[in-house]
């Protein structure tokens, strides 16, 4: 049977998309009593982006025989064994370039100045382990209280 590691949004997340939906319900109804045309097109925007940025959030992280998978709402992403050089911890990136800083969660292309730039699968800001590639960091928002069993199970697939 395969483990797996939910990705659980914390507080922030939570309370940042709470607060998109709010403030995106509050200014389509205005814009709609201005222009109803204008008003459409705005909530038709604001439905796109929130439909894809949804799609992308990831769901959990799951080691599999040949590598790891990271499992989205639409689709999944698939790091192989092989390719997986280093295993470490990190503090949350400081800086978002491109991705999600809080709608569904915080996924995308990260910076920070102790590890660089960082691809980011994650719905909290508490903490990441790091797969570092030939050619990427990966940042995954694995739970602090999964932490050492993910990384053993990582590093003991890596190693086999």
């Amino acid at each position: 049977m395969k483990k797996e590691y939910p990705l659980r949004a914390d507080n922030l997340a939570k309370t940042l998309t709470a607060a998109y939906f709010v403030i995106c319900i509050f200014v389509t109804f205005l814009i709609y009593s201005i222009s109803f045309f204008i008003g459409t097109l705005l909530a038709c925007f604001l439905a796109v982006v929130t439909v894809l940025t949804y799609l992308l959030t990831p769901l959990k992280v799951i080691p599999e025989e040949k590598g790891v998978r990271i499992k989205r709402v639409a689709g999944s992403v698939f790091i192989p064994y092989r390719e997986i050089k280093n295993v470490t911890t990190a503090k949350f990136p400081a800086f978002r370039l491109l991705g999600s800083g809080g709608l569904f969660g915080f996924y995308g292309i990260f910076y920070s100045k102790n590890i660089g730039k960082v691809k980011v699968y994650s719905r909290s800001r508490k903490g990441l382990v790091i797969l570092e590639t030939e050619k990427d960091k990966i940042g995954l928002g694995i739970n602090k209280e999964d932490f050492k069993d993910f990384i053993s199970t990582v590093k003991e697939r890596v190693k086999g």
